[in-house]
C-alpha cells in the first residue's frame, strides 16, 4: 500500500485542481453554446424581417395598383358598383389590414 500510496501520491495532489479545469472547460464550452444560439436567433430574426419587408413591399404594390383599377373604372363608369369593384375594394382592405399588422409586429 505504502508503495502504490508514493507512486500515486503525485496524482491525488491535483485532484480537486483537475475537477476545476474539468469545471472551467465545461463553462467555456456552455458559454460557446449559448453564444452560438444567440447568433443563430438574431440570423433567424433578421431572415424573418426581411421576409416581412418583401411581403409589405408585394402588398404595398398589390395595393397601388388596385387602387390605379378603381380611378380607370370610377372614371370610365362614373361610380358604377358591380363585383368586380366590390371584389377589388376588398382585397385593398384586405392587403390595408396586412401591412398594417404586419408593420405594427
Amino acid at each position: 500500500e505504502l508503495f502504490l500510496y508514493n507512486k500515486y501520491k503525485d496524482l491525488i495532489k491535483n485532484v480537486k485542481e483537475t475537477k476545476n479545469l474539468l469545471l472551467k472547460h465545461l463553462f467555456n464550452i456552455i458559454k460557446n453554446l449559448n453564444a452560438e444560439i444567440k447568433s443563430r436567433s438574431k440570423r433567424e430574426a433578421i431572415n424573418e424581417i426581411q421576409i416581412t419587408t418583401k411581403i409589405i413591399e408585394k402588398c404595398i404594390s398589390r395595393g397601388s395598383v388596385i387602387e390605379e383599377i378603381l380611378e380607370e373604372i370610377q372614371y370610365d363608369e362614373h361610380g358604377k358598383e358591380n363585383k368586380n369593384n366590390e371584389r377589388l375594394k376588398s382585397e385593398r382592405d384586405f392587403l390595408n389590414q396586412k401591412i398594417n399588422i404586419l408593420v405594427h409586429i
